[in-house]
């Protein structure tokens, strides 16, 4: 147990509130009589005459005692609650200090500036103060009406919003989200939240500029809502920087930035709250007052109540200002504007400094004989860049680039010079500031200043160099061969760069010298992580922005859309100039590509699905064909009958499986319904209504549907199984003496895109996509001709068929109706187009590659005729007679194109002709029903009229042809 002071004691006063530890105080002229007695000391500190040592007393902030405590424990790794260097340390924070064994205090007395709901420490001491147990000291809050203590906006970080660097990261830009830092004292009370959870406090808020006339413009809204668990509450929250603000008014001078500023209203409604007069008492109801009472609230606009709030610092031992502005300050150019500004600034320097082309080795003894470059990846070979002593004789390929895939995380790469000699040798500083040598690692690899040379309409100006022939035999290269008898260099203008500047690069960070002749750089992408309007059209939301879910989960993400099109422009390119007197200003030049892939899968009746290569996880997605589907659906919502509301056209029921791998990381993709690939979808489903529309399927299908599955008896009674001859009438009555039925397509398929290495230019990097796409059918066709129908259109024929439906109706008659015949024959026709294409691939470099496309067509020809005859005597039983006849003729063709082979091989295939034939007869009694037992599907007799042959083939083309 401590030596010294336990606990204080306190003397009573209705002048403030003791909630828990604390001693609310909303007077600051409320005093406080606090005093320390022996029972209030610890047994070690008190003498057998009940003496203790004399009380003293400090008054301190509790955020800058804790701060300092903490501190200290944890730069001396102690666990202490209180000591002599603490109190040293605490010295020049004290507001107030006292002697004695009691003390009458109030806030006033304090000299700062007081802070609503800030708790001020009274501690008594007799050696040092310390605060191991809250009853050693008194805690003071002060209280005061409920209010928001201020509103800022958080300046964006460099790496928060991905900047460029080099540029201005207290600027906002469009796109971004800005983080919004609110506190209040008492919104919510948290004492009374305790209680009522409901009591949360709403937070209202406006966006707004100032115009040129001084006055507020309304701009945009939104709601926050924030929680407490003590007297101030704190919440930071993002506030979307929309780009249409642009066009409401705003960035009135051409390339001036923007400030935008924000009003709050904080305000909690008291639910429980009653306007009911008491009907005991005869006192009017104060309705000002019970309104205060139920809506309490508080006000805040960073345009005219802004304060700088400071924080302390207890590494520092200082109060130090917030990074807080009263405003979002937003840039008039986009972070799209800003990065194709780098690659301009950095393509036009490389044109400036120029890159000089050699055709054959130099001699001058400063120099070196290669240049490679190699990535971190140790399969990658490395890439030669420049090598005097090349075979192919083309010693300089410094017009080629090194390109990488790099994401957030860095990539190095190496640039290394061979047989590298600036030192010790006669250096005459070519290109370089007078006075300056190549043996200055600097001067070799120029990161920092650069010269260019003098260059007209038809290439570099030269001049003689007089020293050549003295500079080969100091170096022992000197050659009677006229090849090197004399040496011309090019001529320095005055005309410098910094490739560091342009590229924003800081030494130790994107570069370092691992020896005079090795280069490291460290390279990142920069992805372009804002949002634009344009993003939500290419993820297909155009529509439905306010009511749809997906919309607001899309809009935080949207930014990957811009690399879903593998556009060579999303590359970003760094050189360096490596010079010596030797092969001065050649360029090493890399370009770094995205590490993004993304693929979407779609499947349609299909449980087989064909997909690119990533693991699937399709999720259910209803389809329509309607136009404008979503534009309806939120006219919907906002209609009292939307419950019921529903879809006109066709729904279906698509599976996709979208996403993206970003960082190699693995994320879900977010479609909207105008998605290309969805219209794309949309379009081939309409195609199928539309062809069943003009082929009467559906108009025929509407009324055949209850008797083709059987649930419905005919007109007279008879039992389903006439249902052949049923739909010939219903044909012949609606004058469709032709049936062609459309079967529902079946079909899957997927994208898979990326960027990856060129196979015939390995140090290039294009864009990569595979497509895969099967429908099985595409689509299936059957149709049939009635024979009877257009019988009666051929002469003889016709009469014939005359003649024996008049028979057949003599029959019927003369019976009495007791004995009816029908017949009935068709030619008819089956068609299933099936196309599959497999692995198709395709590389913006390479071009097409690998792949197999294959068209199948099975083909089925028929012919059917059958009879029917019914026999009913009342009273006696009925019987009845059924035959048919089906002859049928299949053929198959296939055709293939084999993009790897570079073949399209062709099958034609003839699967025979065969008759079948079906006989079923009944007869029964009134008292009995027997059938005979052979099945509907299966004939009674099948008969190969001629057999099967074999497929014929050939290869449409080939690779040797």
């Amino acid at each position: 147990m401590p030596r010294g002071i336990l606990n204080i004691k306190l003397k009573p006063s209705k002048s403030y509130t003791i909630r828990d530890a604390y001693i609310e105080i909303s007077n600051i002229n409320t005093d406080i009589e606090a005093y320390i007695d022996k029972e209030c000391m610890s047994r070690e500190a008190v003498d057998y005459q009940g003496n203790f040592p004399a009380v003293k007393w400090i008054v301190v902030e509790e955020i800058i005692w804790n701060k300092m405590v903490a501190e200290y424990n944890k730069e001396n790794k102690t666990n202490t609650y209180g000591n002599e260097d603490i109190f040293s340390k605490i010295q020049p924070y004290i507001l107030f200090s006292f002697s004695g064994n009691t003390v009458h205090f109030n806030l006033d007395m304090i000299s700062n500036e007081l802070t609503a709901g800030n708790i001020y420490l009274l501690m008594p001491y007799t050696y040092y103060p310390e605060r191991k147990f809250a009853s050693q000291n008194l805690q003071l809050v002060y209280i005061k009406a409920p209010h928001i203590r201020y509103a800022y906006i958080k300046p964006p970080s460099a790496n928060e919003a991905d900047f460029p660097p080099g540029y201005n990261s207290k600027l906002h830009l469009y796109g971004m989200s800005a983080k919004v830092n609110i506190s209040n004292h008492l919104l919510p009370d948290f004492r009374k939240q305790a209680i009522d959870s409901t009591k949360t406090c709403n937070i209202r808020g406006e966006v707004f500029f100032m115009n040129e006339d001084n006055e507020e413009v309304v701009l945009d809204s939104f709601m926050e809502t924030i929680d407490a668990t003590s007297y101030n509450s704190y919440k930071e929250f993002d506030l979307f920087i929309n780009p249409e603000w642009r066009d409401l008014g705003t960035h009135q001078k051409p390339n001036q930035s923007q400030k935008y500023y924000i009003k709050l209203q904080a305000y909690i409604t008291n639910r429980d709250f009653s306007v009911a007069q008491n009907p005991e008492l005869n006192n009017p109801v104060d309705y000002e007052t019970r309104l205060k009472d139920m809506l309490v609230s508080g006000t805040y606009n960073t345009y005219t109540d802004f304060q700088q709030w400071r924080m302390f610092n207890a590494q520092t031992g200082q109060w130090e200002d917030l990074p807080m502005q009263p405003f979002i300050e937003v840039r008039f150019d986009t972070m799209e504007m800003i990065y194709r500004r780098i690659e301009i600034e950095k393509t036009n320097m490389i044109q400036y400094i120029g890159d000089i082309k050699y055709l054959h080795k130099e001699n001058d003894p400063c120099g070196y004989s290669k240049i490679t470059i190699q990535d971190d990846d140790e399969e990658r070979d490395k890439f030669i860049l420049f090598n005097e002593d090349a075979t192919d004789k083309i010693i300089d390929k410094t017009d080629n680039v090194f390109a990488i895939i790099a994401g957030d995380k860095t990539r190095n790469i190496t640039i290394v010079l061979y047989n590298l000699k600036t030192k010790g040798v006669f250096c005459q500083g070519l290109l370089l500031e007078d006075g300056q040598k190549h043996d200055d690692k600097k001067n070799v690899f120029q990161v920092d200043k650069v010269f260019a040379a003098k260059r007209g309409k038809n290439g570099y100006y030269t001049e003689k160099d007089n020293t050549h022939q003295e500079q080969l035999k100091n170096a022992g290269l000197y050659s009677d061969s006229r090849k090197n008898e004399n040496d011309y260099d090019v001529i320095k203008t005055d005309q410098s760069y910094n490739p560091s500047q342009a590229q924003k690069w800081t030494e130790g960070i994107d570069y370092e010298f691992e020896s005079d002749h090795r280069l490291k750089l460290m390279l990142h992408y920069f992805y372009n992580k804002t949002y634009e309007s344009a993003l939500q059209k290419i993820l297909g939301y155009t529509v439905d922005a306010i009511h749809s879910t997906a919309y607001m989960n899309m809009q935080s993400t949207a930014w990957v859309a811009r690399y879903i099109f593998m556009k060579e422009a999303h590359k970003q390119s760094y050189f360096v100039p490596i010079s010596t007197c030797r092969y001065p200003n050649q360029i090493a030049k890399i370009e770094v590509y995205p590490d993004f892939e993304w693929w979407i899968n779609v499947k349609y009746e299909t449980d087989s699905p064909l997909a690119v290569a990533q693991a699937t996880n399709y999720q259910k997605r209803l389809f329509t064909t309607e136009r404008n589907q979503n534009q309806r659906v939120e006219g919907a919502r906002r209609s009292e009958h939307s419950k019921n509301w529903k879809l006109r056209d066709k729904k279906y029921e698509l599976g996709i499986d979208a996403g993206y791998k970003l960082n190699g990381e693995e994320h879900s993709l977010s479609l909207g319904d105008g998605f290309p690939l969805f219209q794309a979808i949309s379009f081939f489903l309409k195609t199928y209504e539309l062809v069943r529309a003009l082929s009467f399927a559906d108009e025929a299908e509407d009324t055949e549907q209850s008797i083709g599955i059987g649930t419905e008896r005919a007109s007279d009674g008879r039992e389903p199984e006439r249902r052949m001859t049923q739909r010939w009438r219903q044909r012949k009555a609606k004058n469709l003496p032709f049936r062609v039925e459309l079967s529902m397509p079946s079909f899957s398929g997927g994208i898979y895109g990326k960027f990856t290495q060129s196979k015939k230019m390995p140090n290039n990097i294009g864009s990569f996509y595979n497509l895969a796409f099967a429908a099985k059918p595409l689509f299936a066709v059957k149709g049939e001709l009635d024979l009877l129908y257009y019988a009666q259109f051929i002469g003889p024929i016709g009469q014939a068929m005359h003649r024996i439906s008049q028979v057949v109706k003599k029959v019927n008659y003369l019976t009495l109706g007791a004995v009816r015949i029908d017949y009935f024959i068709y030619i008819g026709f089956t068609v299933d187009v099936n196309v599959e294409l497999k692995a198709l691939e395709y590389h913006s470099i390479d071009g097409w590659d690998g792949g197999e496309i294959q068209v199948d067509l099975p083909i089925t020809i028929y012919i059917r005729s059958g009879i029917d005859i019914n026999v009913s005597i009342q009273g006696v039983g009925s019987g009845k007679a059924e035959g048919k006849i089906e002859g049928e003729m299949k053929l198959e063709s296939r055709i293939t194109y084999d993009k790897r082979e570079n073949k399209g091989p062709a099958l034609l295939k003839f699967n025979g002709l065969s008759a079948k034939i079906w006989v079923k007869l009944k007869a029964s009694t009134n008292n009995s029903d027997e059938e005979s037992s052979e099945p509907d599907e299966e004939p009674d007799y099948i008969r190969s009229i001629i057999d099967p042959k074999d497929p014929w083939e050939i290869n449409i083309f080939n690779k040797d042809n």
